[in-house]
């Protein structure tokens, strides 16, 4: 099973690599949303999920610099979080935020990231919904068994209480990785 380790340490790799498209990104970098208020007919952030997403803004770029290019899963009425998770962190950075593809369309994303040359080598930010995040590691060539084992998994769903992991897949040389890390402590 993988360990997971806070994002200041050295990730280590989740499980032996699968083959992947060679002219996807070198690395991408997933998140969930952040926390969810109680109410679930509100769309947005809890306060401690804007506290969350404001220390993203700092923290991502710590973690993983040189980002080329960030996505969030499609506001709908059901929910805006991913793209509020991810603003703060593109307003810091000055970067546009692509928030064309819905939540459900995450093979559509996966497929355009490793056939679109202009991702070719790229280092890329995702924010998605929970349900949808395994699915997304799989259509960017990770192996099951590395997500089946990942921290807050159970088999392939993603356990809906854990707001704070990195998935970082790294793309080289035809395969795909996925080391798992834990976000920096939130301090409120």
């Amino acid at each position: 099973m993988a360990a997971q380790q806070d994002a200041k340490s050295e990730p280590q790799p989740a499980a032996a690599a699968k083959p992947a498209a060679s002219s996807g990104p070198s690395q991408v970098l997933i998140l969930r949303h952040a926390e969810k208020p109680a109410d679930p007919h509100n769309p947005d952030l809890s306060p401690i999920g804007v506290a969350r997403a404001a220390m993203l803004a700092k923290a991502i770029p710590d973690y993983f610099p040189q980002i080329d290019f960030l996505f969030a899963a499609a506001p709908s009425k059901q929910s805006n979080r991913p793209v509020e998770t991810l603003t703060p962190l593109a307003q810091a950075l000055a970067m546009p935020l692509d928030t064309d593809i819905a939540d459900s369309g995450y093979e559509v994303l996966a497929a355009d990231l490793l056939s679109d040359a202009r991702y070719a080598g790229k280092r890329i930010v995702i924010c998605w919904h929970h349900g949808n995040i395994p699915e997304l590691a799989l259509g960017l060539k990770v192996p099951e068994a590395a997500i089946k084992n990942a921290p807050g998994m159970v088999g392939m769903h993603w356990d809906a209480n854990v707001f704070d992991a990195f998935w970082l897949i790294k793309l080289a040389g035809g395969m795909a990785s996925l080391t798992i890390s834990k976000q920096p402590a939130l301090k409120l």
